[in-house]
């Protein structure tokens, strides 16, 4: 897959593990947040889906290896149908690191979003600092009731230069909207075996994409 590839995120779609997503850490209480979990074999996106059922946080976190003056950008996937239940609701991506001799920690936090019916990516852009080497991914719900579904997470080294890794160079699509193409046809004898086709299926989800074998066009 292209994407994992270059993804530092350790299971980034939330499928790897028999009773509690690998390499991710829970930090709710489980009562106030029912989740589960499901593969594209559905043919829906795969990822986490998380049901708060109070406005208590719950979020997945999860630690990763950084390397020192690196760009990075760190992105979720999300849909979500939550209400608000509080001060700065729904669903937030966060990003924390250790200052040396510090007993206090940076964070980096993007404005939430509650309402997706589509999947949106919520995006953020980190400069790692020259005594950084590790930073810690959150991806949750807080102050909010409903439906949160995180197909994606994302934590992939960037090598332009400052000036196009800035936040302002690329429109981050933080304001929820539908997505630029309604569906997708791949023209393809093999779409099981084509890197394209799994990465539209998870951005657009299963019942968005097709497929037209070549012979179609009389090739």
């Amino acid at each position: 897959h292209l994407i994992t590839t270059v993804n530092h995120v350790r299971n980034p779609h939330f499928v790897l593990g028999k009773i509690s997503p690998r390499h991710w850490e829970a930090r709710f209480d489980p009562p106030a947040c029912e989740v589960h979990r499901r593969t594209q074999s559905s043919g829906e996106s795969a990822g986490m889906v998380m049901v708060p059922q109070s406005p208590a946080p719950a979020f997945w976190w999860q630690t990763l290896r950084c390397k020192p003056e690196a760009h990075y950008r760190v992105e979720a996937l999300v849909r979500c149908e939550l209400v608000p239940a509080g001060p700065s609701p729904g669903f937030v991506l966060v990003l924390e690191h250790d200052p040396p001799e510090s007993d206090e920690y940076v964070r980096l936090e993007r404005p939430p979003i509650f309402d997706a019916p589509e999947p949106v990516a919520v995006r953020a852009y980190f400069h790692a600092p020259n005594w950084c080497s590790q930073v810690r991914i959150g991806v949750g719900v807080r102050n909010a009731v409903g439906l949160a579904e995180i197909h994606d997470v994302r934590f992939i080294r960037i090598l332009e230069p400052d000036e196009m890794s800035h936040p302002h160079a690329i429109q981050s699509p933080f304001v929820p909207g539908p997505p630029p193409v309604e569906t997708v046809c791949v023209c393809s004898n093999n779409p099981a075996y084509r890197p394209l086709c799994s990465m539209l299926v998870l951005a657009l989800g299963g019942d968005r994409v097709s497929n037209v074998p070549l012979e179609h066009f009389g090739s």
